[in-house]
């Protein structure tokens, strides 16, 4: 996966939820588009919610992203 098809794909109007789907086979859930930050051309973060404690802020490797599923 590369950053800029990333950033293309979340740019769509109307924006839908989607998961990620890694290479080990676990997904990532994508439930709005300002929830993912670039790092770099490299390196996406992902902030979710962790319960009732607040936030939780995961890097993810874009070569471990083999496809967006809706």
């Amino acid at each position: 996966m590369t950053a800029e098809f990333l950033r293309w794909f979340l740019a769509q109007k109307p924006f839908r939820k989607c998961r990620l789907a890694m290479k080990d086979g676990t997904e990532e859930p994508i439930i709005s588009p300002e929830h993912i930050g670039f790092n770099d051309t490299n390196t996406i973060r992902i902030v979710r919610s962790k319960g009732l404690y607040g936030l939780g802020v995961e890097t993810i490797d874009l070569q471990d992203i083999m496809e967006i599923r809706q």
